[in-house]
């Protein structure tokens, strides 16, 4: 794509600072380990809220006790699952690997590879740092081996093995390319979700889809429960449907909720408002909640806002030549965030600061 759409292959994007990939041999191995291993997490499920895949497994091993009584095979099949859905509440797959990946990068690099990676079990229902769920690597497993088994009996086509195979594709390609960072899981996203085109062949196994069907409500119940920028209040005492907007379109960034706050007070629904803010920070907030203001962007490097504009939004550092007093303060904060209406028309004979 990049080079259909830029003329590149866009190889300049891992030599950005801090972003160029090691390829030492070992430091290339604990990167891909690494990056394996983050698929695996408990989003919304920390500490005791991952007792409700001890609710899943007894749920599952009631349907079990009453299935026994009319077949032993179907009702031992929905206990093995209950089991499974029981040991997932207890991160043991995680603590063990994490273990050997930890000491693998000791004896590859020393403090400076075990001080550079994460270690902990991610928690956080947050889409920038979240991996692929509980199941996420059962099911890769098992998917690879059925569809492995399958083809060598002829009994599926080749395309589904680079199916099965491309997480594994886009985590080597990736660990080669750019470095370790806890944000990295989101990129293997493509091939988790051509992967995924062949899991139904390893629910073929009653266990495993039983399983799957529990656990799978669970993760996804905690997830949507505790998001972390929508919380629903189940568990919290942060509710998204007792926030006001500012406050609500604040709860997953950095962004100051001070400056929104301000705005949707004190800026009328139909101004026209220039902002010259840095490239990641929030801009639909400004259009207000009807999408009745109208926004310009303004470049925060002597950049010039328009004769129209009647409000000015400076974030931290911006330089926009102005006339001195053409422009009224009226907002600051201790981030460096500034607002300012007009208050006179721009007539000075040259822009100044």
């Amino acid at each position: 794509m990049n080079l259909v759409e830029t003329g590149g292959l866009g190889t300049d994007v891992p030599n950005q600072p801090n972003q160029s990939a090691d390829l030492e041999p070992s430091v290339l191995a604990v990167t891909s380990l690494r990056l394996a291993l983050s698929v695996l997490d408990m989003s919304g499920a920390p500490g005791p809220y991952a007792l409700v895949f001890i609710a899943a497994a007894i749920g599952l091993a009631i349907a079990g006790l009453v299935q026994l009584r009319r077949s032993r095979g179907g009702g031992a099949l929905l206990l093995a699952a209950a089991l499974t859905a029981a040991v997932v509440a207890i991160p043991v797959v995680w603590d063990v690997v994490v273990r050997v990946v930890f000491k693998l990068a000791l004896f590859a690099g020393g403090h400076s590879l075990t001080d550079r990676f994460g270690w902990r079990l991610n928690t956080k229902a947050e889409p920038l740092v979240g991996g692929y769920g509980p199941l996420a690597l059962v099911l890769l497993a098992a998917a690879t081996i059925a569809v492995v088994t399958l083809w060598r009996r002829r009994r599926l086509p080749v395309l589904a093995v680079a199916l099965a195979a491309a997480p594994l594709t886009v985590l080597v390609t990736l660990a080669a390319a750019v470095s370790w960072d806890p944000t990295r899981p989101r990129f293997l996203v493509f091939g988790v979700a051509l992967s995924a085109a062949t899991w139904g062949v390893a629910l073929r196994a009653r266990p495993l889809a039983y399983a799957t069907a529990g656990i799978g409500s669970a993760a996804l119940f905690l997830a949507l429960a505790n998001y972390h920028g929508k919380p629903s209040g189940l568990f919290t005492a942060d509710s998204i449907w007792a926030m006001p907007r500012w406050e609500a379109q604040t709860t997953r960034n950095g962004f100051g909720a001070d400056v929104l706050r301000f705005v949707d007070a004190s800026v009328p629904a139909d101004a026209r408002l220039s902002l010259a803010i840095r490239g990641d920070d929030w801009i639909h907030p400004f259009f207000g909640p009807t999408l009745s203001r109208h926004v310009e962007l303004v470049s925060p490097r002597r950049g010039t806002p328009s004769r129209e504009a009647q409000w000015l939004v400076l974030g931290p550092n911006a330089a926009v030549a102005r006339c001195g007093g053409s422009w009224q303060a009226v907002f600051e904060n201790e981030a460096g965030w500034r607002v300012e209406r007009r208050v006179g028309p721009d007539r000075c004979p040259s822009p100044s600061d």
